[in-house]
């Protein structure tokens, strides 16, 4: 899966976007306000945007901790209700967003 596939995926399935056609560009709109262009939430490679995903994630009573495994990998863990998701990645804001996916549901 691409950084691509995955930002859309934490875009629709986490933080419960959709994206509509405004002026010749497409946004993410939240169905209360427009949140930002499509390209420009890329929460797989910017830490800035993986935080949103982390806040969201705690507005829902979710637990989550990480931990650098030897300088190599980030380890996340959360909870969404009652679903764990965990993720070990080399990156940061990538483990943020497969730890997120899998808390919801999602097979990656």
């Amino acid at each position: 899966m691409t950084n691509g596939e995955l930002d859309r995926l934490v875009a629709e399935k986490v933080m419960g976007w959709h994206t509509e056609y405004i002026s010749d560009c497409t946004e993410w709109f939240d169905g209360k306000k427009y949140v930002g262009g499509f390209y420009a939430f890329c929460p797989s490679d910017n830490l800035l945007d993986a935080w949103l995903v982390v806040k969201k994630m705690a507005g829902n009573g979710t637990q989550r901790g990480i931990v650098n495994v030897r300088g190599k990998y980030f380890y996340w863990l959360c909870y969404w209700k009652r679903n764990r998701g965990e993720a070990k990645e080399t990156t940061m804001p990538k483990a943020i967003c497969v730890a997120a996916l899998r808390a919801v549901g999602e097979n990656v």
